[in-house]
């Protein structure tokens, strides 16, 4: 029998960024993945500032007060009673995963604590966001011991959830994400896994190429891609209906791009990396007469360039790709990275649309 669910569309909430519960399109949404909470001492504990544990967006200047911040969560579940909100723990560059994941006791611990949080402010199911088992890339403390640790502290989550709370995890989606964790078991005991299947290309990138794609690109046919992130769980004997793909709600760009092949697959300026959300990308460059719109049918992504600045973006144009490819291959859904980037609310729509379509 096929499956006949509503693909699930998620998004991530930065507790940095600027929202009020009555700004967030939660009508459009199934789940939201609050991010983050941290881990300090081996426990879970709210966004901090303090310097001992840092995560995708702690560049920013200001932030509200993080027990406030959660208060708003709350108001967001009243206002929109059927979303489900998740609290995220973990992020880039997150500490304090690989010992809370050592030993029986310290999972113990920590698997208390996420269950205390959630229940403490109100939550409907945890996230873990461990960027990433057995990889010290992020700056973080990683051990081999990881590989095997990460299910075991997966497992402790899931018996202190005790079946009342859903567990998911956020899960690299190239191949160095699978050396560093035992994929099949990991994520037999998640309720859904949200594939991070952007920063293909990234902040360390010298070439230019696309950091989203759906497909791989013809111009790159070793390259990564979400289809070949799916191919990569799925043979590790993940099911396809547990898979939900990511999207970025944020272009990648560089500088130094010559003109060949309209600066797609070019080498680069070393350090140019930057990124835009949507919402600067709309008012910054395509608005801009200098840069061009690209479009990779092999790959369904666009990009833009100006001669010398290349831009890796997602569009409606190359979301309505990806949100029928869901439904076509019957994966779980989709998630995106993040919600305030794109406050005209287009990219979600387009989303929306497509996985009702």
């Amino acid at each position: 029998m096929p499956d006949v669910r509503q693909p699930l569309l998620i998004a991530y909430l930065g507790s940095w960024e600027s929202w009020t519960p009555e700004s967030i399109d939660a009508a459009k949404l199934t789940h939201v993945c609050y991010a983050f909470a941290h881990v300090q001492e081996g426990r879970v504990v709210p966004f901090s500032d303090d310097g001992e544990a840092k995560a995708e967006g702690d560049e920013k200047m200001e932030r509200p007060d993080p027990r406030e911040r959660l208060l708003d969560v709350r108001r967001l579940k009243a206002l929109h009673p059927e979303l489900k909100v998740l609290i995220s723990i973990g992020g880039w560059a997150a500490e304090g995963f690989s010992d809370a994941a050592q030993n029986a006791e310290t999972r113990a611990a920590f698997a208390d604590s996420a269950l205390a949080f959630t229940e403490e402010y109100g939550f409907d199911g945890v996230d873990l966001d461990w960027e990433y088992p057995s990889n010290a890339m992020a700056g973080i403390k990683a051990r081999p011991e990881d590989k095997k640790n990460f299910t075991l502290l997966l497992e402790a989550v899931k018996k202190a959830l005790g079946g009342r709370y859903p567990l998911t995890i956020a899960a690299g989606a190239q191949p160095f994400y699978l050396e560093g964790v035992d994929v099949g078991p990991a994520c037999e005991l998640c309720d859904f896994v949200n594939l991070m299947t952007y920063d293909l290309y990234n902040g360390w990138s010298k070439i230019s190429g696309h950091h989203a794609n759906l497909f791989r690109s013809r111009h790159d046919p070793g390259g990564d891609s979400a289809e070949r992130a799916v191919e990569l769980f799925t043979a590790q004997g993940v099911p396809a209906d547990k898979l939900v793909i990511g999207a970025a709600f944020y272009g990648r760009g560089m500088t130094g791009a010559g003109a060949t092949n309209q600066g797609l697959m070019q080498a680069t300026t070393p350090g140019s990396n930057f990124t835009k959300s949507y919402a600067e990308i709309k008012s910054e460059y395509l608005t801009n007469p200098r840069f061009v719109r690209h479009w990779d049918d092999s790959a369904k992504a666009p990009w833009l360039h100006d001669g010398d600045t290349f831009l890796s973006y997602e569009d409606p144009e190359s979301l309505m790709h990806k949100a029928r490819w869901v439904r076509e291959r019957g994966l779980r859904g989709v998630m995106f990275w993040e919600y305030t980037q794109d406050h005209q609310g287009e990219l979600l729509g387009a989303l929306y649309d497509a996985l009702r379509s």
